[in-house]
């Protein structure tokens, strides 16, 4: 069984090794099976709210279990899940950049980056989850 936090932390440098390699600033945020924080870094640099959004982009995707892009695109109004922030004091991210992380380790449940675009957030999340999933192997 692999260690929760050394895995999570681990996933949370190799993020932060592959942003500075792209030349991008962010924070990472692992959540576990609860929602709560595991590990956590932010790059000196990243900006000011990407601490919060990478925290709430995590813990979405722990709720809904899926992609906060997915969340997104299902919440748009006349989607099914339109209107989904009034069902809920817990904010909500509905664009990219959170993960969920399934069956890789027991303590970890997903990972939001905050700090690029989009689309940066979401490739180096999925990077997170490939470190995750590695270290279970």
């Amino acid at each position: 069984m692999t260690d929760t936090y050394l895995t999570a932390s681990r996933a949370v440098d190799a993020v932060i090794s592959e942003a500075t390699r792209r030349g991008i600033t962010v924070s990472v945020a692992v959540v576990g099976l609860g929602g709560e924080l595991v590990a956590f870094g932010r790059m000196d640099g990243a900006p000011p709210l990407s601490a919060e959004i990478a925290r709430n982009k995590a813990a979405t995707s722990w709720v809904f279990g899926a992609a906060t892009r997915q969340l997104g695109e299902l919440s748009v109004p006349g989607g099914p899940l339109a209107g989904i922030e009034a069902a809920t004091t817990r904010p909500l991210v509905r664009f990219g950049g959170g993960l969920p992380v399934r069956g890789a380790n027991p303590g970890i449940s997903a990972i939001g980056v905050s700090g690029g675009t989009v689309e940066e957030d979401e490739e180096l999340a999925a990077f997170g989850v490939e470190v995750i999933v590695g270290a279970a192997s």
